[in-house]
């Protein structure tokens, strides 16, 4: 498997093609892992960073703010089978007047809704990504 630190513009590239969706799993104290498929965007001034809008009271939450481990996949390009799965990220909640702080400095946020009642935004920040299609080898990319 090749690895790749340079090309953090070929993520974005890919990222933009692919729907915006993910399938988001976090796992709780007793260890039970819960997934669920959730709408994403990207930040648009750090390619490695994904945000999410959801509900204040949904497993994914609480389980983020239990322990901050999550990992991802995206859904695969029919065509080429490009995909993107990562479960080296650092996840963080923005809730009340630091939500309303962050989407003022990243208005992407607001495409996922613009109701911020009883929701949180999750911010997911990738560190390393591995990139896989039906057409070439695997290669992972690392992010600094």
């Amino acid at each position: 498997m090749e690895k790749s630190t340079e090309n953090n513009s070929e993520f974005r590239n890919i990222l933009s093609k692919l729907d915006n969706i993910i399938v988001l799993s976090t796992i709780s104290q007793n260890e039970t892992i819960s997934s669920s498929i959730i709408t994403f965007k990207q930040s648009k001034t750090e390619d490695n960073t994904l945000y999410i809008m959801t509900d204040s009271k949904t497993n994914r939450v609480r389980n983020i703010r239990q322990n901050g481990v999550a990992s991802l996949t995206t859904w695969f390009d029919e065509k080429t089978g490009m995909r993107i799965s990562s479960n080296n990220i650092d996840s963080e909640i923005f809730e009340g007047n630091e939500m309303l702080t962050e989407v003022a400095a990243h208005p992407e946020i607001k495409d996922l809704s613009e109701d911020f009642n009883n929701n949180v935004v999750i911010k997911l920040t990738i560190h390393s990504a591995l990139i896989e299609s039906f057409q070439s080898s695997p290669t992972v990319t690392t992010f600094s």
